[in-house]
């Protein structure tokens, strides 16, 4: 028998113009392994502690909570602590097709994305000009990150991983690593604290790690 989800809080920040504009589709399904979804939606302007869409700490004993992103836009968000717009403090991230710009954060890692215990999957995403007041200018992740067909620009870490950082393996595939930057660490592009990278068929063009 499936274990019900349900978290203690779901954070989303919508307090400053431009918030979900034009969405067409952003449901929670608080139900078996997966906790959000949200299709063709437009995330703009949040400012607060947390990111845009906050995801907690799951109960005891319940099934993996997963965020779901198709065609999702997220564009200038801001969060003191993990993940500038989206972050999972126990569960995956998966996005397909969707544009993170310019989200940020000030204090934690994953300019973009954090998924403090879990894994991050992106396809056909393009990321460019996020920042991460430590790890991850675009993503942080304490495990695996699979990018395919993924674009990633103008990015910056403070510490580790211009573009990426994981706890685990990198896997990558068809992407494209421009003029990122890990100011003070390792990875222009990628950090895996584990070593393991495996790329394919990427263009790395112009990535520093000035550590």
């Amino acid at each position: 028998m499936n274990k019900t989800v349900t978290p203690k809080r779901i954070v989303i920040a919508l307090i400053a113009a431009g918030v979900l504009a034009g969405t067409t589709s952003f449901a929670y399904g608080l139900g078996h392994e997966r906790a959000a979804a949200a299709t063709g939606a437009l995330i703009a302007g949040a400012e607060a502690p947390s990111a845009a869409i906050d995801l907690p700490i799951q109960e005891p004993g319940a099934h993996t909570m997963r965020v779901e992103l198709d065609g999702a836009d997220f564009i200038r968000n801001h969060a003191d602590d993990w993940g500038g717009a989206v972050v999972s403090w126990s569960g995956s991230i998966a996005t397909t097709d969707g544009t993170w710009e310019g989200n940020d954060t000030t204090v934690q890692g994953g300019g973009a994305i954090a998924a403090w215990a879990g894994s991050a999957t992106v396809d056909g995403d393009a990321f460019s000009a996020n920042g991460s007041a430590k790890n991850g200018g675009a993503i942080a992740v304490g495990g695996a990150v699979v990018v395919s067909d993924g674009t990633f620009d103008d990015n910056e870490a403070s510490e580790n991983g211009g573009a990426i950082y994981a706890g685990g393996a990198v896997s990558s595939v068809n992407g494209s690593y421009s003029d990122n930057t890990a100011w003070t660490g390792s990875g222009g592009a990628i950090f895996s604290n584990t070593g393991s990278i495996s790329s394919v068929s990427d263009v790395f063009y112009r990535n520093w790690a000035l550590g």
